[in-house]
């Protein structure tokens, strides 16, 4: 392995590390999300491994975007800041991200990333997968049957934690409709059930309106005045 090569795996294991450290970070209704994608796909398919499609929609709908274009978005940089070298470095970083994610080799198709599939992607696989099945527990939901520490029930959040994380997910829903809207035609079966579920859909953000803008992570004052705005 050539010297930037292994520059690019030292960069990837840093972002791998800090988002599985991070994992109990994740918003509620995305880990909602998850619980329910992992509950319905497990029913039809009772012997799928659902740790693929977790990853598919929390890594190619959330994480890789924010890795690959961090000036965009949720704008963790300044927009136009990012060296064009910098930028290249982060896409083969979402690259690496995307595979191992999906449990995917690189093939033919992008021989150049060979090099980090008996590396980066077999080291990291089985980390993944349980950082991915850890959202698909329900006991690690608000509400997951109480019982305290030892029995067995859910977390309890504190209330600035879900005001905050109710709030990033309405982000989520508001700006990505379109995306969200594509998936939902990939989703269901009939033309029917993809006008149905896409009408729903589009009633929910419609009712939800614009995303509160908060002067502090709970400030319930700044969420009445954006609702008194409408």
């Amino acid at each position: 392995i050539g010297e930037n090569q292994e520059g690019l795996l030292e960069i990837a294991q840093r972002f791998f590390d800090s988002i599985v450290s991070g994992g109990s970070r994740l918003p509620l209704p995305l880990r909602r999300i998850c619980c329910h994608l992992a509950f319905s796909m497990r029913r039809r398919w009772p012997d799928i491994d659902v740790s693929y499609a977790i990853g598919g929609f929390l890594f190619l709908r959330f994480l890789t975007p924010a890795i690959v274009a961090p000036d965009a978005g949720a704008r963790l940089v300044a927009p136009g800041s990012m060296p064009k070298e910098a930028r290249r470095t982060l896409l083969m970083v979402s690259k690496l991200m995307t595979n191992l994610a999906n449990g995917t080799r690189f093939g033919v198709k992008e021989s150049f990333m060979n090099f980090a599939n008996d590396t980066f992607l077999e080291t990291n696989a089985d980390d993944m997968r349980e950082f991915l099945l850890a959202f698909t527990e329900r006991d690690d939901l608000v509400g997951g049957g109480g019982g305290g520490s030892s029995g067995g029930g859910g977390k309890v959040v504190d209330r600035e934690t879900l005001i905050s994380s109710c709030t990033t997910f309405h982000k989520q829903l508001t700006y990505g409709k379109a995306k969200i809207a594509e998936a939902l035609a990939t989703t269901t079966t009939t033309t029917t059930d993809t006008a149905s579920a896409r009408s729903d859909f589009e009633q929910l953000v419609q009712q939800l309106g614009e995303p509160p803008l908060l002067d502090a992570v709970g400030s319930t004052s700044s969420v009445r005045r954006s609702n008194s705005r409408r």
